[in-house]
């Protein structure tokens, strides 16, 4: 798997990856599932605490733990 890291944010409660995703997200929990993959990878990588998708077309973001 090959990908980029859209946003590394790192302060006092430890590390977020944040993802930006394009597009509707009617029900963004369950597209948030279909990115799973791709952002426990980056969370692996990056010893990250928490992941997060920005869907860009509402401004809303799904957060998670991995």
């Amino acid at each position: 798997m090959s990908g980029t890291i859209d946003l590394l944010a790192e302060g006092p409660a430890g590390r977020m990856i944040v993802d930006y995703k394009s597009g509707p997200a009617p029900e963004p929990d369950a597209r948030f599932a279909i990115y799973w993959p791709q952002l426990a990878a980056y969370a692996e990588a990056s010893s990250a605490d928490h992941v997060a998708i920005l869907w860009l077309e509402t401004g809303r973001i799904t957060l998670t733990s991995p």
